[in-house]
């Protein structure tokens, strides 16, 4: 079969004008990754309709309207939907799907990670250094020393146990923390604050520095 070149095809391409693209990849759902003039890559799908235009290096779609894609003549990836716009943004060197609900993306500037679900979107903004995953309600995250033990729940990053490491008073300390119905889900970045708020407290205290102490009870600190 053949086709007019995609460079002379009008967009939005009709249906009819589409039976002879220059196929890169059929998927299971019988949409096509199809290949441009310039060697570029676009998206339809399986009744032949252009969903993303012949201008991407790398497309592979995750659910629904989004897409993983990279721009032509560089590494970095990120995700959009169908009308283009930029879901997250193009600072991933590499995707890696856990299951339906959880999407790992690698950044190329510092190798570390966000975790994000299957529409694009974060769950929290925070970069993580490894993760060990058993399944979506079981999995941990490291930053650094620290552990996170997490899963997800309703499309929400749920925090089941948390152990930090902190230096207090140059000894290595581990603080555990298990929410509960009296510690409700907050943000990752509020247990490192009330932890290092706490551990100043004491080391101001121990150190009897009254200005100290006196600058964390300002109102700032709560």
């Amino acid at each position: 079969r053949s086709i007019a070149p995609v460079s002379r095809l009008i967009w939005p391409i009709p249906v009819s004008n589409l039976a002879g693209f220059n196929i890169f990849e059929t998927l299971d759902n019988g949409n096509i990754v199809f290949i441009g003039d310039d060697g570029t890559k676009g998206y339809a799908n399986s009744k032949g309709e252009v969903i993303l235009k012949p201008k991407w290096n790398s497309i592979k779609p995750i659910i629904g309207d989004r897409f993983i894609v990279s721009k032509s003549g560089s590494q970095y990836m990120g995700i959009i939907n169908c009308d283009e716009k930029v879901i997250s943004p193009f600072i991933y060197r590499k995707f890696e799907k856990s299951s339906d609900k959880l999407l790992i993306g690698y950044t190329v500037e510092n190798g570390k990670f966000f975790l994000l679900n299957s529409n694009g979107n974060r769950y929290a903004n925070e970069e993580w250094d490894t993760i060990k995953y058993t399944n979506d309600s079981n999995f941990t995250v490291t930053q650094g020393k620290s552990v996170y033990s997490c899963g997800i729940d309703n499309n929400k990053l749920i925090v089941n146990n948390i152990t930090l490491s902190k230096n207090v008073l140059d000894k290595e300390i581990s603080i555990n923390f298990v929410p509960n119905a009296t510690l409700p889900q907050i943000p990752f970045i509020t247990y490192e604050k009330i932890t290092d708020t706490s551990i100043d407290f004491v080391t101001a205290m121990l150190n009897n520095d009254k200005e100290k102490l006196k600058e964390l009870c300002t109102s700032k600190f709560y």
